[in-house]
């Protein structure tokens, strides 16, 4: 019994440090998308599908067809954390907007004690300024609501009856992006997280803030290339690139890569009456190990045009 307390105490402590860690910091990006994940997350540009909210809400008036989806990973194959998420899209007819909301839940546990556990609930739109045959742009928002809840303590008694609860707090974000389709098959995308500069908690933790810049080339039918650029306050540019190749009618394979920590990643996507199956895979980078990601969407028949 005091081993188990012991080790329920070091993992609380250790969440703990993981927010007040530049290497985790509360709310941090972790791609969302197996898609995303299995191109390098090289994805700022290229979207077109139901998590286009979370990666650039400037795509949403690009996509034509409802969608909804939800993903799941433990990143790096941790066992005691967790990461979910569920979205969905609506095309607006006419497609001159397409909105969007999504819910994405990472926790930590450990033997069914909850250490830390953080909800954002987005609510995102994205408006076409024009678009043609070869061209077009638009731009989008979304706001982010932020929920840090971080586990009670298990106090001197060691079954928490007088542990001490950190309790949770709420903040605000705010993300603008753009896309510009230069020609027929190139796409030039923007995202801004957290433009407000949040903060959360007592202590007024910063949220992440990240700038991405990205280009997306289609050189064939079914073939997507595609590279982005990221930066963080005080930090190194970080460079993601990765590409799409449509095998099948029914088959997408990835790859991509990343650095800073620098990772390799691949997987694949399955289409099939409007259910995509997506997998990707991506190696830790340094010590960590791999994470796996699995994904399901539908694409409802019809559109918004």
């Amino acid at each position: 019994m005091h081993t188990k307390r012991t080790s329920i105490l070091l993992l609380l402590l250790f969440g703990l440090l993981l927010l007040g860690s530049s290497a985790r910091a509360a709310f941090d990006d972790i791609a969302v998308s197996p898609r995303a994940r299995a191109m390098g997350e090289a994805y700022v540009a290229v979207g077109g599908d139901a998590w286009s909210w979370y990666h650039n809400p400037a795509l949403l008036p690009w996509i034509t067809s409802p969608e909804i989806a939800a993903a799941g990973t433990e990143p790096n194959g941790g066992g005691y954390n967790s990461l979910g998420t569920i979205g969905g899209i609506l095309p607006v007819k006419g497609g001159w907007t397409g909105l969007a909301v999504g819910l994405r839940r990472y926790g930590v546990d450990y033997r069914d004690v909850s250490l830390l556990t953080e909800y954002t609930i987005s609510i995102a739109q994205g408006i076409q300024l024009f678009k043609d045959d070869a061209s077009g742009a638009s731009f989008g928002w979304a706001l982010n609501f932020y929920n840090l809840d971080l586990g009670q303590s298990i106090g001197l008694a060691g079954d928490g009856t007088d542990g001490i609860d950190p309790g949770n707090a709420w903040a605000m974000g705010l993300d603008l992006s753009a896309v510009v389709q230069v020609w027929d098959r190139t796409k030039v995308g923007f995202n801004a997280k957290n433009i407000n500069s949040p903060t959360i908690g007592d202590e007024n933790e910063e949220l992440l803030q990240q700038f991405s810049v990205g280009l997306s080339y289609e050189p064939y039918e079914a073939v997507i290339t595609a590279l982005d650029i990221r930066s963080r306050p005080g930090e190194d540019f970080r460079l993601h690139a990765g590409a799409e190749f449509g095998v099948l009618e029914v088959l997408d394979l990835r790859a991509g890569l990343e650095t800073d920590p620098d990772k390799l990643t691949a997987g694949f996507g399955v289409h099939l009456y409007g259910v995509t199956l997506d997998y990707a895979f991506s190696t830790g980078g340094g010590v960590l190990e791999s994470t796996h990601q699995f994904g399901l969407s539908y694409r409802f028949s019809g559109g918004g045009e």
